[in-house]
């Protein structure tokens, strides 16, 4: 947390508002207008209008940058997104509506935020091993609850991401000879972009052998009802977060893992076992496959394995 203090106003909100009134190039008529309009509603959304400003260091970045790829963001759009943040705030203080603590570490020798930019050839995000999953799932269970241990297994195990498994009822289970979790298919569930509609069958050791004995429970608790199969257990995703790194600092996980790695963990395991990538793309709901492409990890072992099927 900073000590930066707002003396006209303490919302993020509040200070693009602020630029977008008074700063000269992003005002109407300016072509940069609607390249910060843009980047500033990426921001609003994410980290949410009522942000404070005292709050905005380099911590709240990196959580903004997690947020943004777990919605398949580039790193060059975080940057954008990270920069009209950064001049926002900026133009506040030089209109003397924001004071900053230049003992704090994202304030420059001038007074002025500065926030780190990502690196434009984006790096993979870190994959768990299954024992890992298990091992996490396990110590959640036994030490931070079944609503944690739960929550990691629906989303390691479909690839379903935070804003999806939080919205499941139990009419979104459906119990056929394959029975699978339909997301997206009510009109209230919402998802990013209509290919995040799909079908997660529940087969195999892991998506049934894991899931079902889960999504069985819940359902039947929640049978017949609206109520969320687990996004009552938390209050947001940042909550959710803070839960997890306490189970992933127990099991000595990598500490770059975030709850977004289990969705990109699921995926590139469908990838090793060489599922083909349309059908991968599918499954993960992807729009595009060079998004599922970006998956793709190959180790010297997995060579190895390639060429011994010769």
């Amino acid at each position: 947390m900073t000590s930066s203090v707002s003396t006209n106003f303490r919302t993020i909100e509040q200070a693009f508002k602020f630029s977008f009134s008074n700063k000269h190039t992003w005002k109407n008529n300016y072509h940069t207008r609607k390249s910060m309009k843009s980047c500033s509603q990426h921001v609003l959304r994410h980290l949410g209008p009522k942000f404070e400003i005292r709050k905005t260091d380099q911590g709240a970045m990196d959580y903004l940058y997690d947020l943004m790829v777990e919605h398949d963001a580039s790193n060059a759009l975080f940057n954008r997104c990270k920069t009209s943040l950064q001049t926002a705030l900026n133009f506040g203080v030089s209109r003397k509506k924001i004071f900053t603590d230049l003992r704090e570490p994202h304030i420059n020798a001038q007074g002025m935020y500065h926030f780190e930019s990502k690196p434009e050839n984006r790096i993979p995000q870190p994959v768990i091993k299954k024992h890992e999953a298990e091992q996490m799932i396990k110590v959640a269970r036994e030490h931070f609850g079944g609503n944690l241990a739960d929550s990691i297994a629906i989303s390691v195990y479909s690839g379903m991401g935070y804003d999806e498994w939080t919205q499941l009822q139990a009419c979104d289970i459906h119990w056929e000879d394959v029975p699978f979790i339909w997301v997206g298919n009510r009109p209230d569930f919402t998802v990013k972009r209509n290919t995040r509609k799909r079908k997660i069958p529940l087969v195999g050791e892991l998506t049934g052998g894991k899931l079902i004995p889960i999504l069985k429970k819940r359902w039947e608790d929640a049978q017949g009802t609206n109520i969320p199969l687990f996004g009552d257990d938390w209050n947001n995703a940042d909550q959710h977060r803070r839960e997890f790194n306490k189970v992933k600092t127990w099991c000595r996980i990598n500490p770059k893992v975030t709850p977004y790695c289990l969705r990109h963990s699921f995926c590139t395991w469908l990838i090793q076992a060489d599922v083909a990538l349309p059908k991968v793309q599918k499954l993960m709901g992807h729009a595009q496959i060079t998004t599922t492409m970006n998956y793709i990890h190959v180790a010297d072992n997995d060579l190895a394995d390639a060429i011994g099927r010769l």
